[in-house]
Protein backbone atom coordinates (compact mmCIF):
# COMPACT_ATOMS: atom_id res chain seq x y z
CA UNK A 1 0.00 0.00 0.00
CA UNK A 2 3.03 2.88 0.51
CA UNK A 3 4.68 1.68 -2.56
CA UNK A 4 4.40 4.22 -5.84
CA UNK A 5 2.92 3.21 -8.36
CA UNK A 6 4.50 3.12 -11.71
CA UNK A 7 3.02 2.31 -14.36
CA UNK A 8 5.15 2.79 -17.10
CA UNK A 9 7.64 0.11 -15.10
CA UNK A 10 4.03 -2.08 -14.63
CA UNK A 11 3.67 -2.25 -18.55
CA UNK A 12 7.42 -2.94 -19.25
CA UNK A 13 7.38 -5.41 -16.70
CA UNK A 14 3.98 -6.87 -18.28
CA UNK A 15 5.35 -7.08 -21.79
CA UNK A 16 8.67 -8.82 -21.05
CA UNK A 17 6.72 -11.09 -19.37
CA UNK A 18 4.49 -11.89 -22.01
CA UNK A 19 7.59 -12.18 -24.10
CA UNK A 20 8.89 -14.99 -22.08
CA UNK A 21 5.52 -17.03 -22.62
CA UNK A 22 3.44 -15.63 -19.39
CA UNK A 23 -0.02 -16.40 -20.23
CA UNK A 24 -1.11 -14.43 -17.69
CA UNK A 25 0.53 -10.85 -18.88
CA UNK A 26 -1.45 -9.94 -21.21
CA UNK A 27 -4.52 -10.30 -18.98
CA UNK A 28 -2.75 -8.39 -16.08
CA UNK A 29 -1.57 -5.38 -19.06
CA UNK A 30 -5.36 -4.99 -19.40
CA UNK A 31 -6.16 -5.07 -15.85
CA UNK A 32 -3.27 -2.18 -15.37
CA UNK A 33 -5.22 0.00 -18.18
CA UNK A 34 -8.26 -0.58 -16.49
CA UNK A 35 -6.88 0.45 -13.28
CA UNK A 36 -5.12 3.64 -14.60
CA UNK A 37 -8.30 4.81 -15.91
CA UNK A 38 -10.41 4.44 -13.34
CA UNK A 39 -7.61 6.66 -11.40
CA UNK A 40 -7.80 9.27 -14.09
CA UNK A 41 -11.42 9.56 -13.39
CA UNK A 42 -12.47 8.10 -16.34
CA UNK A 43 -14.77 5.34 -14.67
CA UNK A 44 -17.08 5.07 -17.75
CA UNK A 45 -14.18 3.89 -19.78
CA UNK A 46 -12.85 1.79 -17.00
CA UNK A 47 -15.80 -0.03 -16.47
CA UNK A 48 -16.70 -0.44 -20.09
CA UNK A 49 -13.03 -1.95 -20.91
CA UNK A 50 -13.91 -4.26 -17.75
CA UNK A 51 -17.23 -5.39 -19.07
CA UNK A 52 -15.61 -6.61 -21.71
CA UNK A 53 -12.93 -8.22 -20.38
CA UNK A 54 -15.30 -9.74 -17.53
CA UNK A 55 -17.05 -10.91 -20.80
CA UNK A 56 -14.27 -12.29 -23.40
CA UNK A 57 -12.63 -14.52 -20.05
CA UNK A 58 -16.25 -15.71 -19.28
CA UNK A 59 -16.65 -17.02 -22.96
CA UNK A 60 -12.96 -18.10 -23.35
CA UNK A 61 -13.04 -19.86 -19.89
CA UNK A 62 -16.39 -21.84 -20.83
CA UNK A 63 -15.37 -22.58 -24.53
CA UNK A 64 -11.54 -24.32 -22.72
CA UNK A 65 -13.06 -25.47 -19.79
CA UNK A 66 -16.85 -25.85 -20.22
CA UNK A 67 -17.60 -23.75 -17.33
CA UNK A 68 -16.14 -20.16 -15.81
CA UNK A 69 -13.71 -21.17 -13.59
CA UNK A 70 -10.89 -18.30 -11.32
CA UNK A 71 -10.42 -15.30 -14.09
CA UNK A 72 -14.07 -15.14 -15.21
CA UNK A 73 -14.82 -15.13 -10.70
CA UNK A 74 -12.14 -12.50 -10.33
CA UNK A 75 -13.33 -10.33 -13.09
CA UNK A 76 -16.35 -10.21 -12.09
CA UNK A 77 -15.18 -9.35 -8.52
CA UNK A 78 -13.16 -6.39 -10.25
CA UNK A 79 -16.94 -5.70 -12.42
CA UNK A 80 -18.91 -5.76 -9.85
CA UNK A 81 -16.50 -3.25 -7.43
CA UNK A 82 -15.74 -0.96 -10.11
CA UNK A 83 -19.61 -0.90 -10.93
CA UNK A 84 -19.75 0.60 -7.25
CA UNK A 85 -16.96 2.86 -7.27
CA UNK A 86 -18.86 4.05 -11.39
CA UNK A 87 -22.45 4.42 -9.07
CA UNK A 88 -23.68 1.77 -11.40
CA UNK A 89 -25.48 0.06 -8.62
CA UNK A 90 -27.70 -1.74 -11.23
CA UNK A 91 -25.07 -3.40 -13.07
CA UNK A 92 -23.17 -4.36 -9.12
CA UNK A 93 -26.29 -5.90 -8.13
CA UNK A 94 -27.01 -7.85 -11.53
CA UNK A 95 -23.10 -9.61 -11.35
CA UNK A 96 -23.26 -9.94 -8.28
CA UNK A 97 -25.83 -12.33 -8.24
CA UNK A 98 -24.53 -14.10 -11.60
CA UNK A 99 -21.18 -14.36 -9.95
CA UNK A 100 -23.31 -16.34 -6.40
CA UNK A 101 -25.15 -18.41 -8.90
CA UNK A 102 -21.79 -18.89 -10.39
CA UNK A 103 -19.69 -19.38 -7.35
CA UNK A 104 -22.38 -20.33 -4.34
CA UNK A 105 -19.38 -21.31 -2.09
CA UNK A 106 -17.37 -18.24 -2.37
CA UNK A 107 -17.97 -15.10 -0.36
CA UNK A 108 -17.09 -12.48 -2.54
CA UNK A 109 -19.78 -12.27 -4.65
CA UNK A 110 -22.15 -11.67 -1.26
CA UNK A 111 -20.32 -9.04 0.04
CA UNK A 112 -20.66 -7.28 -3.14
CA UNK A 113 -24.15 -7.42 -3.43
CA UNK A 114 -24.82 -6.34 0.05
CA UNK A 115 -22.75 -3.16 -1.21
CA UNK A 116 -24.85 -2.98 -4.37
CA UNK A 117 -28.28 -2.73 -2.54
CA UNK A 118 -26.70 -0.69 -0.03
CA UNK A 119 -25.60 2.65 -2.56
CA UNK A 120 -28.93 1.56 -4.47
CA UNK A 121 -31.20 2.85 -1.07
CA UNK A 122 -32.06 -0.84 -0.03
CA UNK A 123 -30.62 -1.07 3.00
CA UNK A 124 -32.83 -3.61 5.05
CA UNK A 125 -31.77 -6.35 1.67
CA UNK A 126 -27.98 -5.26 2.86
CA UNK A 127 -28.27 -5.84 6.32
CA UNK A 128 -29.83 -9.04 5.94
CA UNK A 129 -26.17 -10.34 3.87
CA UNK A 130 -24.00 -8.35 6.19
CA UNK A 131 -25.70 -10.16 9.36
CA UNK A 132 -25.86 -13.70 7.46
CA UNK A 133 -22.57 -13.77 7.38
CA UNK A 134 -20.98 -12.71 10.31
CA UNK A 135 -18.28 -15.01 12.31
CA UNK A 136 -17.50 -16.49 8.75
CA UNK A 137 -13.90 -16.73 7.07
CA UNK A 138 -13.65 -15.15 3.48
CA UNK A 139 -11.66 -17.11 1.77
CA UNK A 140 -8.08 -16.61 -0.58
CA UNK A 141 -5.20 -16.03 -0.22
CA UNK A 142 -5.41 -13.41 2.82
CA UNK A 143 -8.25 -15.09 4.34
CA UNK A 144 -9.55 -12.62 6.55
CA UNK A 145 -13.03 -12.43 8.79
CA UNK A 146 -16.19 -11.43 7.37
CA UNK A 147 -16.28 -8.71 9.19
CA UNK A 148 -13.13 -7.29 8.53
CA UNK A 149 -13.68 -8.00 4.73
CA UNK A 150 -16.59 -5.44 4.77
CA UNK A 151 -15.08 -2.69 7.32
CA UNK A 152 -12.11 -2.71 4.20
CA UNK A 153 -14.38 -2.17 1.68
CA UNK A 154 -16.14 0.57 3.63
CA UNK A 155 -12.63 2.21 4.37
CA UNK A 156 -12.42 2.00 0.40
CA UNK A 157 -15.51 3.62 -0.44
CA UNK A 158 -14.80 6.42 1.98
CA UNK A 159 -11.48 6.74 0.34
CA UNK A 160 -13.08 7.24 -3.05
CA UNK A 161 -15.94 9.12 -1.65
CA UNK A 162 -18.56 6.87 -0.97
CA UNK A 163 -20.87 7.27 2.04
CA UNK A 164 -23.81 5.53 2.77
CA UNK A 165 -25.53 5.30 6.49
CA UNK A 166 -25.30 2.27 7.00
CA UNK A 167 -21.72 1.96 6.86
CA UNK A 168 -21.63 2.79 10.37
CA UNK A 169 -24.60 1.00 11.34
CA UNK A 170 -22.98 -2.18 10.06
CA UNK A 171 -19.79 -0.90 11.67
CA UNK A 172 -21.24 -0.38 14.66
CA UNK A 173 -23.14 -4.17 15.38
CA UNK A 174 -20.02 -5.28 13.98
CA UNK A 175 -18.15 -3.91 17.08
CA UNK A 176 -15.54 -2.38 14.40
CA UNK A 177 -14.93 1.61 14.02
CA UNK A 178 -14.88 3.62 11.43
CA UNK A 179 -11.58 3.31 9.29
Amino acid sequence: HGVPRDAGKARELLKTAELLGDPYAKWNAEMLEIDERQRAGDCGGALSRQQELTARTKAEETEKLGKTDYQTAFNTDREVRLSIMCKDFENAQRMAKEAIEQLSAEHAPHIQLAHALMFANKPDEAKAIYQAHRGEQVPGKDAIDWERGVADDFALFRANGLHHPLMEEVEKDFGISEQ
